[in-house]
């Protein structure tokens, strides 16, 4: 006889199996579909690290209701893949020496703005820049200074090579993140 409940350890009978348990395949989480998006229609290895920060960030008005968060934790769990994917970025096409890689880093936020919606003229001397969109766009680059010894290392690869490299490497580093998104509670 149960008496209890099957968190305080009481009941030792059969459970159900815990989701994704005895299926054919895992289930997809609204993580998934927007990688499989992103890898069919913007992957980083044919259209770059700008298209494809701004096509995740472009599914936060989709994905936010669909699973009830808001757009501060959308953003939060896309940061640490939008920083990986510019630090591929980085691998792929910045210059090994770290004054070259700070004079890439201050045009891909230039790029990173243009790419999430930014006017050409606001960047142009007179211009307004919108804050929003730039700020966001230097917390897609924070990581970019930090992997400047694992930047350096990929610019010594031939240039025909890199992004590729750059795209192995930006698929294992993700992962991670991709499963801490996966668990994202739907509300």
């Amino acid at each position: 006889r149960f008496n209890g409940s099957v968190a305080n350890g009481s009941y030792t009978g059969p459970v159900p199996l815990p989701a994704g348990k005895g299926m054919a395949w895992r289930p997809e989480a609204t993580a998934d579909l927007v990688k499989n998006f992103m890898e069919t229609y913007a992957s980083f290895k044919d259209v770059g690290g700008y298209a494809s920060a701004a096509t995740i960030l472009g599914f936060k008005d989709v994905i936010g209701p669909r699973m009830g968060i808001d757009d501060k934790t959308y953003i939060t769990n896309a940061m640490p893949i939008l920083n990986k994917i510019m630090v591929a970025e980085a691998m792929a096409r910045a210059p090994g020496d770290a004054a070259g890689l700070a004079q890439w880093s201050q045009k891909a936020a230039g790029g990173l703005y243009l790419a999430f919606g930014g006017k050409p003229a606001d960047l142009a001397p007179g211009g307004t820049v919108d804050q929003a969109k730039m700020g966001l766009a230097k917390a897609c680059l924070q990581g970019v200074g930090s992997a400047g010894p694992q930047i350096a290392q990929m610019a010594t690869q031939p240039a025909d090579k890199r992004n590729d490299l750059a795209y192995g490497w930006m698929r294992g580093a993700v992962e991670s993140d991709l499963e801490n998104s996966r668990l994202l509670a739907v509300s």
